[in-house]
This record gives C-alpha cells, structure tokens and sequence, in this order.
C-alpha cells in the first residue's frame, strides 16, 4: 500500500481541527481521499482504516494537554503511558470506521453503479463518523457510559465552522447537513478535476476562500437583559487543603454578581456554592431566606450523593419566584468523570489496592436519575453541563424535552484537567456554533480554568466584559436579546 499517500491525506483531513486557519486542507483531503478510492480500486478496509486513525490523531490532540496526570501519585512517564494508550485507543476506535468508504465503494463498484459513488459517498461519510462515534463509545464504554453516538469530535462537518457563510447550512441540521455539504463539495471538486482539469478547481476553492471575507449580515434585536458569569481557577486541591478560604471566595464572587443587578448568574460546573445535601425542599427554603436582595436567576452545580453513586446536579433557582429545579448530567467524560471498564483494572493492579481506591472515589461518577428538564419553568434557562456539547445534538435534546421555551442555554464547564485547554477550547467553541444555529438559541459559557463566551443565535462569538476579579475568580457581564420563538 501506498502508505506515504495515505498519511498525507490522514493529515490534510485532521490538520484544521489543531490549526484552524487551515480548516479548507480538510476539503482538500476529502476530495483526495474519494479520488484515491476510485483511482486505486485495489484500497483496502486496512488503508481506509489508516487514514481515518491519522485524521484522528489530530482530532483528539488536545489529549496531550493532561498532561501530566496529576491525581492517584502518577509518575509522569505513566502519565504519559495513559494518555499516549488513551490517544491511540481513541484514533483506533473512530479510524475503523474509516473503511466504511472503501467497503460502500467495493459494492458500488461490483454492482455497476461507479457513476453514483460520488453521489453516495457525502452520506456515506456521515454514517461512516456516526459509526465512529458508536465504536468510540464501545471502547470507552464503563460505569460512567454505555454504547451511544455522543462524541461527535472530528466530524468533517465541523471544519466548515472556519467559513463564515458555510457554517449557516447548520441551521438546517447541525453538523449533519455540514458533513454533507462537506463532502459534497469534496466529490464536486473532483468532478471538476475530471471534466475541466485543475484550473477549475483552483477556481472552485478561490471562490469558497474569497467569499469567506464577504461580511455576513447581522441581525439586531432591541430588547436586551443581564446575565452574569462567575469564572473560576478553582482545582481540586483548593478543595483539599483551603475549602474555607475557597468557598468564602466563591461568596465574594457571588455577592458582586448580584450587585450587578444582572437578571441570570451562572457559576462553572462542580462550583460547591449551594448545599446539595440538604432535601429540596429545604434547600430552596435556605435560598428564598438567604436572596431577598435579588430577583435574578441562579445556576450553580456540584457533585451530589445518591444511592447508586456520585452524580453532577445543577440547581436553578429563581429568586424572584422561589422555583427551584434540578437537573443531573447526562453524558459523563471517560477517564475525566469516570474510568472505562478497559482502563480501571489495569491501572489498579499498576498502582495497588490505594490507588484503586482513590481511583474509584474521584472517577466514581455513574449517570444521574434527574437528567430531564422538562420541569424548568420558562425564567429558567436551559443547563448543558460540560463536555456535553460534543454531541451533536446535545443542545437538542435539552430544548425538545421542555414544556417551556428556554430564554437561553446555561453552558457550565470546567477544564481544570486539561491545564492549558486551548486545543480543546476552540473545537468545543465551533460545536457551539455550530448548536447555537441550529437551535436558533444563544449560549452562554460559565467556565472553571476556562473564559466566558457567549454563543449567539447567529453563531457569531463574543467575549463578556469582565467588571470585577478576584484571586481565583472574575465576574463578566453579557447582554443578551430577548429571544423571539
């Protein structure tokens, strides 16, 4: 096989997820690839596979930003053993789905249909990152998660988020339509190549790249309220040795962002201000008594006891109304939140029954029992908990379940583990994006180790100003229009 080919097409296809100008290399490699496919008819499952695995490899680079694991006294060259198995067991599990292609083409081809193949192969491509994700899921599978589509990370789709007018067909179907449109324009660039030669396509790709600084219009809505964001560089350890001093601090924060008269303040996941011990009921009595100086809206979260486990709950409260309502986490992150079933053996018999232990106690987290939040009235933003915009229609699935229309989507995040988290940070900002158009809803970011940001509706993104700090927190203030259903 043609390896040096294939890895150059594995990296034209994975290169703009780490670089994100680089975004059209991407088209390019799907146009490679489909042309490669019908030019060798001899391309194996393997080959397929291969490049599928190196498009991988980038995708999921940011798992380098663990580095080193700092929990259970890990050596940092174990931590680099974990998170290079971890990279490749990832890449591995989606790139199998990389043979797709070559499979569908072989019984294009046997049937006598190569003249549809560019025309199957956009979905084609789809199923083939659906199936990905399954297999992802099926590797990674464990207490904490089961079998699913979930992690849609690296779907080519995502890349047109680097054009400012591609990305709008996510208003039709979310990263879906993009993948089709990705593709599609992939197999167009080769029907060109084909038919005109290659000035066409370097037409065809100087049109799309000149049109990307063609302004896109923006839309004005009048009416306008506050939200707030509390933004943290709270870690475990805090927690550990100076919890006192950690949560008067978090107080302090609290006090400023009421004093902003802002109409929402959202705090970042796991950030322990509320009392999640205390029955419901009691707690939202605590909450009418101790906020009789505001009428703005609270989301707050942290990891709450239940009999089958730790879960994340998030509490939104309405000072103004006295409504209280919960919601637990649904989709929780391997080896973040919960260790997968092919990880947390090996790793207690490496370090010893302690670790074991420790193991179990931090990455314990199983699934909450509350996860629907149909019972939200409609003050209460809707809470997509961190990491749960990676699926695809993450911020569907909270929408469709409300009897009422949701003001805006509360995104609550913390990036601690990651230290620097900007690989992460910029795939999970173009998700959001890409969420935001197709639900037609805005998104406001609450982060731990993380910035605010603010998700419009149009999938335009800013930066809320930041009107106090604090040593381990700030406060930001956005404006955001009245939604129109």
């Amino acid at each position: 096989m043609n390896w040096r080919n294939y890895t150059f097409i594995g990296v034209l296809l994975g290169i703009g997820y780490v670089i994100q100008p680089l975004w059209f290399m991407g088209i390019v490699g799907v146009s490679w690839l489909l042309y490669t496919i019908t030019l060798k008819h001899s391309i194996s499952f393997k080959a397929g596979w291969y490049i599928w695995t190196v498009k991988t490899f980038f995708v999921f680079a940011w798992i380098w930003q663990t580095y080193p694991v700092d929990w259970g006294g890990i050596s940092p060259a174990l931590s680099g053993v974990l998170i290079f198995s971890y990279w490749t067991l990832t890449a591995l599990s989606f790139g199998a789905a990389g043979g797709l292609l070559v499979v569908v083409y072989k019984l294009v081809r046997r049937y006598g249909l190569l003249q549809w193949w560019l025309v199957l192969a956009p979905l084609t491509w789809l199923l083939a990152d659906l199936l990905g994700s399954i297999l992802f899921s099926l590797v990674m599978s464990g207490s904490g998660g089961g079998i699913n589509n979930n992690m849609s990370m690296g779907y080519i789709g995502y890349l047109l988020a680097g054009h400012q007018w591609l990305i709008l067909v996510a208003s039709v179907g979310g990263v879906y339509a993009l993948d089709v449109v990705a593709v599609s324009f992939g197999a167009l660039v080769i029907f060109l190549y084909k038919r005109f030669g290659i000035q066409a396509v370097i037409i065809s790709f100087g049109i799309v790249m000149v049109s990307n600084f063609v302004p896109v219009p923006s839309s004005h809505r009048s009416q306008t309220y506050q939200v707030a964001t509390i933004n943290t560089t709270i870690n475990e350890q805090n927690w550990q040795t100076a919890a006192t001093t950690t949560r008067t601090a978090l107080y302090e924060a609290f006090a400023v962002a009421k004093s902003t008269g802002a109409e929402y303040i959202i705090f970042p996941e796991d950030s322990r201000v509320f009392n999640h011990d205390l029955p419901e009921s009691t707690l939202r009595a605590l909450l009418i008594f101790e906020n009789t100086n505001t009428d703005a809206v609270f989301v707050e979260s942290a990891r709450t006891e239940i009999s089958k486990g730790s879960v994340v709950r998030a509490v939104v409260f309405d000072a103004k109304t006295g409504a209280l309502a919960t919601t637990d986490k649904r989709y929780l992150v391997p080896q973040g939140e919960y260790l997968s079933y092919i990880y947390s053996l090996p790793l207690g018999w490496l370090r010893g029954r302690d670790t074991s232990l420790f193991v179990a106690d931090r990455f314990g987290y199983v699934l909450g029992e509350q996860t629907s939040q149909a019972q939200f009235t409609d003050s209460m933003p809707a809470v997509l908990f961190c990491f749960e915009s990676v699926d695809a229609r993450g911020v569907r699935k909270i929408l469709q379940e409300r009897t009422t229309a949701a003001p805006f989507v509360a995104h609550i995040i913390s990036h601690a583990w990651t230290h620097d988290g900007r690989l992460v940070r910029q795939q999970l900002t173009n998700m959001l994006r890409v969420q935001a158009l197709w639900n037609r809803i805005d998104i406001v970011v609450a982060g731990n180790y993380a910035p605010s940001e603010v998700i419009f509706a149009s999938g335009q993104v800013a930066y809320p100003e930041i009107v106090a700090r604090g040593e381990v927190w700030n406060v930001a203030l956005t404006s955001l229009p009245v939604r129109s259903h």
